[in-house]
């Protein structure tokens, strides 16, 4: 669940004005509300109704051929699915080509395509400056701090000094 309310948070911080969560388990509505979804959906039935024209963007999440496919149809001209879930190595997703002349784009993303050199160290500064801050998620917060020496970043635990984008992930 970490990585779809990283991506409706990420979403928030960037100034999106309607962020649709889709989820088939209606008990996460209140947590993906809580981390900024406007709306809350338990099937993509629903999403051509609320963005008639399509999404710009589209995150999917979960690691389903059937799912990458919805995401690619809910785009609107120029829109970008990002597929964050991994499917089966042998599973096949299909579309309609026609539709990628529309300037539909697909991005395939790996651990967020980060290059953890440079931004991990970067995270508390750009996230704190955001106003993201998942302490109320985070079983226990944790402190990042650069070394001065050839700019090592490090954990330190127990801290509510700093947020992280991590957190989520940290036990």
């Amino acid at each position: 669940m970490a990585i779809p309310l990283n991506v409706i948070q990420g979403a928030r911080i960037a100034g999106v004005l309607r962020i649709v969560a889709v989820d088939s388990d209606p008990a996460k509505e209140a947590v993906a509300r809580q981390f900024g979804a406007t709306d809350f959906l338990r099937s993509v039935e629903g999403v051509r109704e609320l963005l008639p024209s399509g999404a710009d963007h589209a995150f999917e999440c979960v690691g389903r051929a059937e799912l990458v496919r919805a995401a690619v149809d809910l785009l609107d001209r120029h829109g970008q699915a990002v597929l964050f879930g991994v499917p089966p190595a042998t599973a096949e997703a299909s579309f309609l080509v026609s539709s990628m002349y529309l300037d539909k784009s697909i991005l395939g993303c790996r651990y967020g395509s980060s290059r953890p050199q440079r931004d991990v160290a970067l995270s508390p500064s750009c996230t704190v400056k955001a106003g993201y801050c998942s302490t109320s998620w985070s079983p226990r917060p944790i402190r990042w701090r650069t070394s001065r020496r050839r700019g090592r970043t490090r954990r330190r635990g127990g801290s509510r000094e700093g947020c992280s984008p991590f957190e989520a992930w940290c036990p």
